[in-house]
């Protein structure tokens, strides 16, 4: 074999080994490129803490199940239902990208007409005892029942029987909203012709 054709040999397997890490490095960088917007498109995990446990959601494909929706359901009734007067702002602030523009509404509508026995220091607490989903597809309708205590600056205390349904609309996780959920409507069930909840 002539070295010409020796160096030709050499060259033509220094291209196949070459074209081949090319050819290898172009499909693990189209697999990470998937993976990395598969991983992006999902939704977001939801972590908080309610009452000296942390509760862990996680969705899975924008489906919506029960522990998930009972679940949230029953922090947005205690950040829309229990509140102080210097915590109502805050509150309300806290959950408003869950909330559709009715129970905005509804919520100012009700601080204004009890605006002076807010911030004369009444306190609201609205302690579940049972949570029912009544409809069980998008949009979802969830009731919840408990104890309504309200509380005066003197010490003077109420309690009341309360159900609310809160009407519930699955729509598209976002960074703002990772639950996919916003609230319809909260209306208070206990009260004769059943009114739109406020406080």
């Amino acid at each position: 074999m002539s070295e010409l054709a020796f160096n030709r040999a050499i060259l033509e397997r220094t291209v196949q080994t070459l074209s081949f890490i090319v050819i290898s490095l172009l499909l693990l960088l189209l697999a990470q490129s998937v993976s990395l917007v598969r991983s992006e498109s999902k939704p977001q995990q939801v972590v908080y803490a309610q009452e000296d446990k942390i509760i862990k959601l996680d969705t899975k494909n924008y489906e919506v199940d029960e522990t998930i929706l009972k679940n949230f359901t029953k922090w947005i009734a205690k950040e829309y239902l229990s509140f102080s007067p210097t915590s109502l702002p805050h509150q309300i602030d806290g959950i408003k990208e869950y909330l559709t523009a009715i129970p905005q509404k509804s919520i100012l509508t009700a601080y204004q007409k009890n605006k002076s026995i807010i911030e004369d220091g009444t306190y609201f607490n609205f302690v579940i005892n049972a949570v029912d989903i009544k409809k069980d597809d998008n949009p979802f309708d969830v009731e919840l029942s408990g104890v309504m205590t309200i509380i005066d600056r003197k010490g003077n205390y109420k309690d009341e029987n309360k159900v609310f349904s809160f009407g519930i609309l699955q729509v598209k996780p976002t960074d703002l909203n990772p639950y996919g959920l916003k609230v319809l409507s909260i209306t208070d069930r206990s009260v004769k012709g059943e009114k739109e909840a406020g406080k």
